[in-house]
């Protein structure tokens, strides 16, 4: 599944690559490129962050480069910004949400997470419009297998170290939920405004799903906003035997799901959902 080069060698040989004589048909190089990457479609490859793509995407990629289609303003993809609606619409309901719930599609589940992070913030404080205000040091609540990414959108948004409590999690690699309302007395005994706290479904090192559903009592008794990060295990709601799993993400104020992971879809592609559509603004 992978013929393994160090990093120094493969830069060497794409160095010396660059280096020669313009191609005139592009062949020579597809098939170096197809040889020295990681063949994902190998019965022995383990999904490693991204799955196999389903072979239909393969003409799917190829009219989606043709046509070009800019997604900034539905004037520049009339059929795009439609279908995006559609889809994560249907995902949302899927998941257990209302017709309330809406989102849009993003590039990977690490901007997914920072921009359901400053949805949060937006919620929860004032700082959208009026910046940070003297004695504001918001943070969030998250379990201590929680995927990186959390911990560097928290510190992109100015929270700092202090700002990034992360919560011990038990043998399962769970979070430990009977732990959440000391961790959040002493961060407002520091002078803290917890802002979110993170559930994942499920973890990256892992794969182990929180509980979801005591995350969602927890933040309803304080009013904080939830999030879910669901990039990896998410989908396990389209399976009649694993959906329990999930049980209480419809809860989240909002939840990351990767299409590039357990659905089979080119990366990066990312639907973050929010409970309430007009969060998304």
């Amino acid at each position: 599944a992978i013929s393994w080069q160090h990093p120094e060698e493969q830069l060497k040989y794409w160095q010396h690559d660059f280096s020669k004589p313009t191609l005139e048909e592009p062949m020579e190089l597809f098939t170096d490129v197809m040889e020295k990457s990681v063949q994902v479609h190998r019965r022995k490859y383990l999904g490693h962050q991204t799955t196999p793509t389903l072979p239909v995407t393969v003409l799917s990629g190829a009219l989606i480069s043709l046509l070009n289609q800019g997604m900034g303003v539905y004037e520049m993809g009339m059929v795009g910004n439609t279908l995006e609606k559609i889809l994560t619409e249907d995902l949302a309901q899927t998941l257990g949400y209302s017709a309330e719930a809406s989102g849009f599609v993003t590039s990977g589940g690490s901007l997914g997470n920072l921009t359901a992070l400053l949805a949060a913030r937006a919620a929860v404080t004032k700082v959208w419009r009026k910046g940070y205000e003297e004695g504001l040091k918001p943070a969030v609540l998250v379990s201590d297998e929680a995927h990186y990414c959390i911990d560097r959108a928290a510190r992109i948004m100015g929270f700092g170290d202090e700002g990034i409590i992360k919560v011990p999690v038990n043998d399962r690699f769970q979070l430990r939920t009977e732990l959440l309302e000391e961790y959040y007395q002493k961060a407002v005994a520091d002078g803290r405004q917890v802002i979110c706290v993170v559930g994942c479904a499920g973890t990256t090192s892992t794969g182990s799903y929180d509980d979801l559903e005591t995350i969602a009592d927890f933040c309803k008794q304080y009013s904080i906003w939830f999030h879910v990060d669901g990039a990896h295990g998410a989908p396990a709601a389209f399976s009649t035997h694993y959906k329990y799993l999930v049980k209480g993400i419809e809860q989240a104020d909002s939840v990351v799901v990767d299409y590039h992971k357990m659905m089979m879809t080119p990366s990066l592609s990312t639907a973050l959902i929010f409970k309430r559509g007009s969060d998304a603004y």
